[in-house]
């Protein structure tokens, strides 16, 4: 599976709510030491990209307010693959979601899902990642 899209209820509350939700939704405990907070208007989106390797394995991301596309491809391929973020859309990424493919939500006013039109409204995406423990300088840990 490319990606594990799952969507649960948001726990109403606090930043701290969202990462305990997030890390829950993991095979194994974890802890984030980031969380990255994006607001998204209608024709806006995020290029292409995969997370930095110096993040740990898990990236997980928390959508809320209006639906979005998320389209992962493999590089030098055609292999492509769509997930509709519905609101509150818990995204786990690992394993060759994370590494061997890009995301991307297209800059776009409205997706076609199932045919049908969906206009996009303002979306907020919360994203959870942790820096590897051997990637923090020394002088960083005090």
């Amino acid at each position: 599976e490319v990606a594990a899209a799952v969507s649960r209820e948001a726990t109403a509350g606090s930043q701290a709510n969202a990462a305990k939700d997030a890390a829950d939704a993991l095979p194994e405990p974890q802890y984030f030491d980031q969380m990255i907070v994006n607001e998204y208007v209608p024709k806006q989106g995020i290029s292409a990209h995969t997370d930095a390797q110096v993040f740990a394995e898990y990236i997980v991301s928390l959508s809320l307010g209006s639906s979005a596309i998320i389209v992962f491809r493999r590089p030098k391929s055609e292999h492509r693959l769509e997930v509709w973020l519905q609101p509150r859309t818990l995204l786990v990424m690992s394993g060759e979601a994370r590494h061997q493919f890009t995301h991307q939500i297209p800059s776009r006013a409205m997706d076609l899902v199932q045919k049908i039109a969906r206009p996009r409204g303002t979306r907020v995406s919360l994203t959870f990642r942790r820096v590897r423990p051997d990637r923090i300088r020394e002088n960083d840990k005090n």
